[in-house]
């Protein structure tokens, strides 16, 4: 079985308070949140220094924990103290993953600057977990794990989304060793995209699992048993026609139980005598 995690972009309109008590209504044990900005393109609230101790009282109430923080893009012109603070909000929230993504085309710079963030993420006690991405970039799996080679530490962050959208295939991922795998978020979508829909996808438009195309059951069953899920479905559209945050959460969350429900079933049926 697996515990489910809600992330703050599932509604991004909402402040992380309520994302938590959103989290512990629908019956999740886990939340993401963000602790550094990376743009304003889609605008949402940052956990600030003076926020860390109330919201860590309000899970430590409700019984609910950081399972990672996000989002922490690698770009050729930030270095790994520029983190410092974030990754400092991140230890006191709990987390244990960070999410990085990689916004540099220079593979060299990129491990360099990854082994360095690793570094100081793990003096946090938080290990990095690569988010590989990229229209059509079928070698971003296979880039991420040379730079988790060269560092010596890092893990995969397995989304569907990503997945689909760079092309890389199921066999790829079944010939990973599950240990590399260090944190899992999971959504749906149609399977033909555009590098512009690509784009909106990741922070606006993306449906809740079980609606779309995507082959969740199989990439399911990839996961470590046990290992929690996040929930990444932001939902622009219904958002601006005024469905709730609680709403917008729970088709998120239902939609997942159903999956997982389906993926047991599958398993069952696998498994039993002919």
């Amino acid at each position: 079985m697996h515990d489910l995690s809600l992330h703050q972009v599932t509604a991004r309109d909402a402040h992380p308070r309520e994302i938590i008590s959103t989290a512990n209504a629908l019956g999740c044990q886990h939340v993401c949140l963000f602790t550094q900005g990376f743009g304003d393109t889609f605008p949402f609230h940052v956990v600030q220094d003076h926020e860390v101790s109330e919201l860590k009282r309000l899970m430590d109430g409700l019984g609910i924990s950081t399972l990672a923080t996000t989002s922490f893009p690698m770009t050729p012109t930030l270095t790994a103290n520029a983190y410092a603070a974030s990754l400092d909000r991140s230890e006191q929230l709990g987390s244990k993953v960070a999410n990085v993504r990689f916004l540099d085309n220079d593979q060299s710079r990129i491990a360099d600057n990854f082994a360095r963030l690793a570094e100081l993420a793990g003096s946090h006690g938080i290990e990095l977990s690569i988010e590989f991405t990229g229209f059509r970039q079928t070698r971003a799996l296979g880039q991420a794990l040379d730079v988790i080679r060269h560092a010596g530490r890092g893990k995969i962050s397995l989304d569907p989304l990503h997945v689909m959208r760079t092309g890389t295939s199921i066999a790829e991922l079944r010939g990973l060793d599950p240990r590399l795998i260090g944190y899992v978020q999971f959504c749906d979508g149609p399977l033909e995209a555009t590098a512009e829909s690509y784009a909106r996808e990741g922070g606006a438009d993306r449906l809740p699992p079980g609606e779309g195309e995507f082959p969740l059951v199989e990439l399911l069953a990839l996961v470590p048993q046990g290992m929690p899920i996040s929930l990444e479905v932001p939902q622009e559209p219904a958002m601006l026609l005024g469905v709730s945050v609680l709403e917008r959460c729970r088709r998120a969350v239902d939609g997942m139980r159903r999956v997982i429900e389906l993926s047991d079933l599958n398993s069952d049926s696998e498994s039993a005598p002919v």
